[in-house]
């Protein structure tokens, strides 16, 4: 929108009303609008207003960035191209983050579920040759591996867990 020479009231109406696209931006982009439409305050001071009372702390370091570089006589589509360049780096970062994350998980998981596995192995030489009961090697079968599957499955979902939109566009 700023690249194509849309007013900076305009861009700032248009997120305002893209709810479903931009969540809660949208909303703090609304507060923005509703004080310039009602309280007949200037797109400066209501961005100020705005940026102060957010809880958002990246907003509000987005919106001061904006309004010093709107005050400067900056122009706002390079601006904009510098944060969506930070923010790809900072997303790209978070990513990796998990991942790696992810990859210390399964290192661990695939350790700890070889442990009962080499276990019925020699357990079951054991058995065979009559040093041990059949009792522990059903015990190893039917309650150690089913608790450790649990307990990875519990570790996963609570500690990687993503929220997804609706995945609707309007």
């Amino acid at each position: 929108l700023a690249a194509s020479g849309m007013g900076r009231i305009n861009i700032i109406r248009e997120l305002a009303a893209s709810a479903d696209t931009y969540g809660e931006v949208s909303v703090e982009c609304q507060r923005i609008v509703h004080r310039i439409d009602v309280y007949s305050e200037d797109y400066h001071t209501a961005i100020s207003n705005v940026a102060e009372t957010t809880p958002s702390d990246n907003l509000a370091t987005f919106l001061n960035d904006m309004l010093s570089t709107i005050s400067s006589g900056g122009e706002i589509d390079r601006f904009l191209e510098t944060q969506l360049d930070l923010s790809m780096t900072n997303v790209e970062k978070n990513q990796q983050t998990e991942l790696d994350n992810l990859e210390l998980f399964n290192e661990v998981y695939i350790t700890i579920s070889l442990v009962p596995v080499m276990g019925i192995i020699i357990l079951s030489f054991a058995g065979a040759m009559g040093i041990i009961s059949s009792f522990l090697l059903s015990f190893v079968v039917y309650f150690i591996i089913p608790v450790i599957q649990l307990l990875s499955l519990l570790i996963i979902t609570s500690l990687f867990q993503n929220q997804y939109g609706k995945g609707v566009l309007e």
